[in-house]
């Protein structure tokens, strides 16, 4: 039995989708695991699963590079999803001075590696969720997904720099003789979503 991770959040329609193709069938969408015919399906946080599958507890899953970026975990990335591509970017307000002193994100590696690589010496604090609503208030700026930019619009806020492009993924532990047949079951299920 393959153990799979799906994600919740802004992907979860798509997940569901997926997981009733691999199950064979309609899926209770308030249900968190499911058990198929060679499959057990977990709807996990994205920022979860690459460490499971490094860690074997998942034999695949499909996450987001800034996860696995940002957990700094090592896992074979099996094919990459049209699902939600966005950005990870260095957020302020639209009037703001460049010169960071305060940030607020969900991603502390990455805004770490990135405000070293500038040269900036800034303080770094961590949250759950999104970010945007601190800043300009309560912090210089934030580092976050962004996707279409309009919540940004929306709250005079704008991207002063982009750290990286971030793109859904399958990923599995290693490309076993068993592995392999189901990464292909799940490439040719997506093609239907």
């Amino acid at each position: 039995m393959i153990r799979f991770g799906l994600p919740k959040g802004n992907v979860h329609k798509k997940s569901l989708s997926l997981a009733a193709q691999l199950c064979g069938g309609s899926i209770d969408s308030k249900k968190l695991s499911f058990i198929g015919p060679d499959v057990e399906i977990f709807f996990l946080k994205h920022r979860d699963i690459p460490a499971l599958v490094q860690e074997h507890i998942l034999d695949a899953g499909i996450t987001s590079t800034e996860w696995i970026a940002e957990r700094e975990v090592n896992v074979p990335v099996v094919c990459t999803l049209d699902w939600c591509n966005t950005r990870m970017s260095v957020i302020q307000a639209g009037n703001a001075a460049v010169p960071y002193k305060r940030c607020i994100t969900e991603f502390p590696n990455i805004a770490q590696m990135y405000f070293q690589s500038i040269g900036a010496h800034v303080q770094i604090d961590v949250i759950s969720g999104s970010s945007e609503a601190f800043v300009p208030a309560l912090y210089d700026c934030c580092v976050d997904c962004v996707e279409t930019g309009g919540t940004l619009m929306r709250n005079n806020l704008v991207e002063k720099a982009i750290i990286m492009e971030s793109q859904m993924v399958l990923i599995a532990r290693n490309q076993t003789e068993e592995l392999l047949p189901f990464c292909t079951r799940v490439q040719q299920a997506l093609t239907n979503i």
